[in-house]
Formats: structure tokens, sequence, C-alpha cells
């Protein structure tokens, strides 16, 4: 370790409160840059209610990119850091018919299914 002078008293209020201030301007930043980002969540079900685990769920986007993933035990399903954009939402399972649905998504938007 290398030695340094100590730093006057005035020096260390003056360091201390721009690392505060650029603490709280770094997470306004995160914050706003999350806003901007939607989220798709839901539950895939059978007719009586019941939720079905692993169903292979994608989300076709604006870029034609597919995000893809599965249900849980329970049948939810989320979908995060998505940009703004026209989405197709696919779900498939072996024993069901297989379903898609349009979801529009804006800045900041939490869509439940």
């Amino acid at each position: 370790m290398l030695w340094k002078p100590r730093a006057s008293r005035r020096n260390r209020r003056t360091r201390t409160g721009l690392t505060a201030a650029w603490a709280v301007g770094l997470l306004c930043f995160a914050a706003a840059v999350e806003a901007q980002d939607g989220l798709v969540r839901g539950l895939v079900t059978d007719p009586f209610g019941n939720g079905i685990t692993e169903v292979a769920l994608s989300v076709l986007g604006p870029d034609s990119q597919a995000v893809r993933s599965t249900s849980g035990d329970d049948g939810e399903f989320a979908f995060d850091s998505l940009a703004p954009g026209v989405y197709l939402l696919r779900a498939a399972h072996p024993g069901f018919v297989a379903e898609q649905r349009r979801i529009e998504l804006e800045a900041g938007d939490e869509l439940s299914l």
C-alpha cells in the first residue's frame, strides 16, 4: 500500500459530497434507463385453471429477434427488459393447442396476461 498524505478536512468533505452526488446521479440515470424498458408477465393455465409447467414461450420483437423462456412450476412466466414496440408472444406445449398473441409495449409498460 502506498502512503498518501491526509487530505484536509475541507477536501475530505468536498470529495465525499462529490462522491455522494455522483452516486445519486448514477442511480437516477439507471432508473431512467430501466423505465424505458417494458415487462410482460403472465400465467399459462389449462381449461381448469391449473398452471402448466414447462410451456415453451417466445416473444418475437420489432428487430425480428426471438427471446425464449419456459413457464415455471406454477405456470408463471416473465419477459423483462423489452424495448418498446409490437411483439408476437407464442406459447406451445405437447398436448395443448399452441397460441400466439400480439402485444404492444410502450416505454415503462408492465403487461400482465
